[in-house]
């Protein structure tokens, strides 16, 4: 083998060696999780919202006065006894008229319905990226015994 060759391979060990440190400690850096925000002790001030069941698992029901509103599942937590799913409501893009009717937004967690939870909702205008606007308990349910099939 050449002498050049050699003494790149030689350089690129370390460089390779301190390249890969840096990654790891980016990838924990950002795998690292912070708690849930702290939620307002204020009434949910939005749209109705419920919890019903599917397929074993809880299923959060928001009747939108209109078409045009999005749901969004934020963060799901599990506190003492229960499960804290936080979700965001976004009103429609005021660009546009919509129908007014009521419109049944769906958003499934991974919650089993045997399982207490507990609602954590916000409403937000179209195209706020900010994450500023506290989440207000919205809805809760104690466990949900399903009957055998």
């Amino acid at each position: 083998m050449p002498r050049t060759q050699r003494h790149t391979r030689a350089h690129a060990a370390p460089a390779l060696a301190a390249l890969l440190l840096v990654t790891s400690v980016r990838i924990i850096g950002c795998g690292s999780t912070q708690g849930p925000p702290p939620p307002s002790d204020a009434a949910f001030q939005g749209p109705p919202v419920a919890i019903e069941q599917a397929n074993a698992k809880h299923v959060v029901l928001v009747e939108a006065p209109s078409a045009g509103w999005t749901i969004e599942r934020d963060a799901t937590w599990e506190q003492q006894r229960r499960w804290d799913v936080y979700i965001t409501l976004r009103e429609p893009d005021p660009r546009f008229m919509y129908t007014q009717q009521v419109v049944a937004l769906r958003v499934a967690t991974d919650v089993r319905s045997a399982e207490a939870i507990r609602v954590l909702a916000r409403v937000v205008p179209f195209g706020d990226t900010s994450n500023e606007t506290p989440h207000h308990p919205a809805a809760s349910s104690d466990p949900v015994v399903m009957p055998p099939k």
